[in-house]
């Protein structure tokens, strides 16, 4: 029983109607759920993978059980201060009459946040029981830091000094009774003198806090845990089981090694007919996770349609089987790729059966928590239909929606209400989101460590690893050095991977590993400033470009002239080992297309779609075949669909870019996916149109599995351009609807100005790509013109990626000075990007002896995810906003182009709207362009904006936060421009002249 004074603590308040405080609950009973819940945590939610991670540093599954326990029940001693007690004068009252005393005004208490009080506490009194600093700080650290950001050593040193705020006398002699209390109530004295002598390394400081605001976040939510009357005591019995049922989250995932025929797994995996047979990457990748020593870093390198998506999820359910994964994350490069391939996980999972509570038994009944992850997941349809209104309870897929089954029924997805909330979604047993989630481990932003949990259960999938700068490429290698520290199973894909950057990435993962197996580096004990840090990544990427261009030591490479490779660990040794062809070749004849107009390029998908020149300069014919046109920026692609549609008319040329409402975009990607993509099984043409153009920028680019007969391409750097070419002739089973002069694939480039033999001239692209990877893209396509004009895929593939990004130069000999400048100017520019992304990395695994500091430049503002991802991209910020229809004086409308029987609802801006108009009103958020929101005339328009901020809409999530730019029927000027929209062309925006 604890002493009088300490039952009189409070830990949670609660406030009436009338904004008094009416309920309450004792500190010791918020100690003792969160506790609990950490306790039932270890038991029924993480897996043996991540188990491991936290026992093997304390001695065993058991002691580590008890530390998650301890840390979770002491997480909150630090609001046994007056400095915390004070805050709710008709509890302190009852803390004074208890013998506690408390001045009637504190006015600097919140110098000292209850966790740094909480840190200090603990450390404190494990130093009376005999520990060194360092273990104590390891410990002290997750206290310290349950709310999201550690506290830096010189907060902790001013802290320790502040007794007025800490208590002295009777508030410690609490302090250590509560500790003591929670030690006796959980039987937990045993292990606190065995973890005395434990040195628990930063990895499993990040868990370990990860797991504490986890427990700390459930306990405190008063629907699971109540608060009772004041003066009254809750009713323990049964209170965590009443709680844990409400939260409904299953087992974990437990996989179970699935033979070793990859024919029979593929087609039960995937729904394919009995005579489906393994692709040569799905083959090796399977077998490759069947016999790897130790989860690592696995990379499949394979041409565009080889199946690589397949083959990583049938390696990521062996790996997560050997080594204890609950779950897969797959990352993919933007959010309509996300949101596709969120279906086809879904359908996978259905068909994947797992072992019950570790049985050999298959759980036919099994649930898997799902999540989509990325700014605007809660618009996709398929992710919608798996949460309730209101986000309570438990919400399945439809049953009758093909997209979403298998042929069997396994894994049953669905999204617990609590992890609804996005910044919980990633704790799920299986998400689907965009690589930022990803590049977020490695970012200094406020409850990182929770990122750091919900990774270290999961096996990782990478899709298109290529396509970053060099400012996000350092994100990725920080997130793989945790990983790899983690010993987290990574699968990687890539079909055109430049060998410097393989080589980084296995690297990083490597360091990572080594990092976990040596003691930490000696930590500063003040901040380092920002250009201290900047300093010292500027060193560090300096000895990156050395390692990088090196070849790994000890690497076995098998059939080094192989079109496709896996690569992974074997013995301590890296192996790549080339993979026999899928036999999906195809020669590509290369042309080029000056950038002289749109004319040429109009005459080029006219005859490509069998048109013919009329004596009046018109054309005629019936337009037949699928051509794809591929602009580097907005205003071109717009161009170019504007003058096609002159020729070709509106039900022919579809245009595809990033400034398209958010239900717009969604639509065409689903229309471009359905028009274009596979074929039927039964081999007929299915929905493929007969004539079809779609212009579209990078958002067609890669990771869509679409089809098209003809392709014509903006320069772009070699890889992407390949990438490209990708969408070419993609699934041999169309060939024979193919149009007879469009059996040969042809890929036209243009954007450039082409002087003969002399030094060409993009005509754009440089402000995205930069000058040096263009130069020499346009080289290598050069030297295809003067040979047989015939790119080889996928045999081209590697050779013409590693010399795109080799040191030698390509091209003709009176090219290269000047590509060479153009590099030293690019790298230059890396060179910084690189330095200013180190700003706001994560520490080294290896560099961390405690977390305290970890995150001492973190960015307040990064808690939004549009303002995350800004910071693992070197991109300006942009504006967002909602373009809607309006009607009249503070009215608007739902786009009346939209489905469903909400288009055209009215909508007033001094009232909420329902929450289904609500979802409408905010599929129509759309980026404005940079442009217009930088500089002067930016900060113009956003003041502008900013008077659209509507009050009454801003308690719906939906719309919370969002800015309103009208469209009125006959464009007036807005912010000195003239805004306009269709569902057909988009936002566009002109100067009011």
């Amino acid at each position: 029983m604890l002493s009088r004074a300490a039952g009189t603590l409070w830990g949670k308040s609660g406030v009436g109607e009338a904004g008094e405080v009416e309920r309450w609950l004792q500190l010791q009973q918020h100690m003792e759920d969160t506790a609990a819940v950490a306790g039932r945590l270890w038991d029924e939610w993480l897996p043996p993978m991540t188990r491991r991670l936290l026992a093997d540093p304390v001695g065993g599954e058991a002691a580590a059980r008890d530390l998650v326990v301890f840390l979770a029940g002491v997480h909150d001693v630090g609001k046994a201060t007056p400095a915390f007690q004070v805050q709710v004068p008709v509890l302190a009252n009852v803390v004074t009459e208890a013998g506690l005393p408390i001045e009637r005004e504190i006015p600097n208490r919140t110098e000292l946040p209850h966790a740094r009080a909480g840190q200090v506490i603990l450390q404190r009194w494990l130093a009376g029981r005999g520990w060194e600093p360092v273990p104590a700080r390891s410990l002290g650290c997750v206290v310290g830091g349950h709310h999201g950001v550690p506290s830096s050593p010189t907060e902790l040193n001013a802290a320790r000094d502040r007794d007025e705020l800490l208590g002295t006398g009777a508030w410690v002699a609490v302090q250590h009774e509560l500790l003591d209390h929670v030690v006796a109530a959980f039987d937990l004295a045993a292990s606190v003198e065995q973890w005395r002598g434990c040195r628990v390394p930063a990895t499993a400081q990040m868990l370990l806090s990860g797991l504490v605001v986890m427990a700390d976040w459930i306990a405190s939510n008063p629907d699971l845990f109540p608060l009772e009357a004041l003066e009254q005591r809750p009713l323990t019995d049964g209170r965590l089981d009443r709680a844990w049922a409400r939260i409904d989250l299953p087992r974990p995932w437990a996989a179970l090694t699935c033979g070793d025929d990859a024919d029979v797994l593929l087609r039960t995996r995937f729904g394919l007919s009995d005579g489906a047979v393994a692709r040569p990457i799905q083959v090796a990748a399977f077998k490759a996770a069947r016999t790897v020593d130790v989860s690592g870093l696995m990379i499949l390198e394979a041409p565009m349609g080889d199946g690589k998506t397949e083959a990583a999820l049938l390696a990521a359910e062996m790996l997560a089987a050997r080594f204890g994964a609950a779950g897969v994350f797959v990352a993919m490069p933007t959010q309509a790729t996300a949101d596709a391939m969120f279906a086809r996980v879904l359908q996978w999972l259905r068909a994947v059966p797992s072992a019950e509570s570790g049985d050999a038994t298959v759980d036919a009944d099994a649930r898997r928590t799902v999540h989509l992850a990325h700014g605007k997941a809660h618009l996709d349809p398929v992710f919608r239909a798996l949460r309730t209104p209101g986000g309570r309870g438990v919400s399945r897929i439809d049953q009758d929606d093909d997209r979403l089954r298998g042929d069997r029924d396994h894994g049953t997805p669905y999204v617990p209400w609590w992890f609804s909330n996005p910044k919980r979604g990633a704790l799920a047993d299986f998400v689907v989101g965009t690589i930022d989630q990803a590049l977020f481990t490695a970012l200094q932003a406020r409850h990182v460590v929770l990122r750091h949990l919900a990774f270290s259960r999961k096996v990782v999938v990478l899709d298109e690893i290529h396509a970053f700068d060099a400012f996000s490429n350092r994100f990725l290698e920080r997130a793989l050095e945790w990983f790899g520290a983690y010993g987290i199973p990574v699968v990687a894909l890539s079909a055109t991977l430049p060998e410097k950057l393989r080589a980084c990435l296995v690297n990083a993962y490597r360091a990572g590993a080594k990092a976990a197996a040596q003691p930490a580096e000696e930590v500063p004990t003040r901040r380092l400033s920002r250009a201290e840090r900047r300093l010292a990544h500027e060193q560090a990427s300096s000895a990156r470009s050395v390692q990088a261009t090196e070849v790994f030591s000890g690497e076995v490479v098998d059939s080094p002239d192989a079109t496709s490779f896996v690569g992974y660990d074997l013995d301590g040794v890296r192996h790549r080992r080339g993979v026999d062809s899928a036999g999906r070749g195809s020669s590509v004849t290369l042309e080029i297309l000056p950038d002289d107009g749109l004319p040429a390029l109009v005459t080029q998908v006219a005859e490509g779609l069998g048109l013919a020149r009329t004596s009046d300069g018109g054309w005629d014919g019936r337009p037949e075949g699928c051509v794809l046109v591929l602009r580097n920026t907005v205003r071109r692609a717009r161009e170019t669909a504007a003058a096609l549609r002159a020729v070709l008319g509106n039900g022919v040329v579809r245009l595809h870019h990033s400034r398209f409402m958010a239900a717009d975009r969604q639509y065409n990607d689903g229309e471009m996916r359905r028009e274009l993509g596979p074929p039927g099984r039964d081999g007929s043409r299915g929905d493929r149109p007969l004539a079809r153009v779609i212009v579209a920028t990078q958002v067609a680019e890669q990771s869509l599995d679409i089809d098209v007969d003809l392709l014509i391409t903006d320069l772009a750097p070699m890889d992407l351009l390949l990438q490209r070419m990708g969408r070419l002739h993609r699934h041999a089973d169309l060939a024979s609807h193919r149009p007879e002069r469009l059996r040969q694939p042809r890929c036209v480039v243009t954007g450039v100005n082409w002087f003969g033999d002399g030094l060409p001239q993009p005509t754009q692209g440089t402000l995205i790509y930069g000058m040096a990877p263009l130069l020499r893209s346009a080289a290598l396509v050069r030297e295809v013109l003067d040979g047989d004009g015939v790119v080889r895929l996928p045999d081209d593939i590697g050779p013409m990626v590693q010399r795109a990004y080799s040191d030698k130069v390509p091209g003709p000999t009176a090219w290269h000075e000047a590509i060479a400048d153009a590099d030293t100017r690019d790298r230059a520019t890396a060179d910084d990007q690189e330095s200013r992304a180190g700003a706001f990395l994560l520490q080294k695994p290896g560099e961390l002896e405690t977390l305290d500091g970890l995150l001492d430049h973190h960015d307040k503002d990064v808690e939004r995810d549009g303002r995350a991802q800004a910071q693992v991209r070197d991109s300006e910020d942009s504006i967002e906003v909602l373009l809607l229809p309006r009607v009249g004086p503070g009215t608007f409308e739902v786009p009346r182009w939209f489905d469903g029987e909400l288009a055209g609802t009215h909508v007033s801006a001094d009232f909420p709207p329902d929450r289904e108009v609500a979802l409408e009103l905010a599929r129509c958020a759309v980026r404005l362009p940079l442009e217009v929101t930088q500089g002067k005339d930016g900060d113009k328009l956003l003041d502008a904006l900013e008077t659209n901020w509507f009050r009454p809409w801003q308690d719906l999530p939906d719309l919370r936060g969002q800015l309103v730019l009208p469209l009125d029927q006959e464009p007036r000027p807005f912010a000195g421009y003239l805004f306009t929209y269709t569902a057909e062309e988009g936002l566009d925006v002109k100067p009011d002249e």
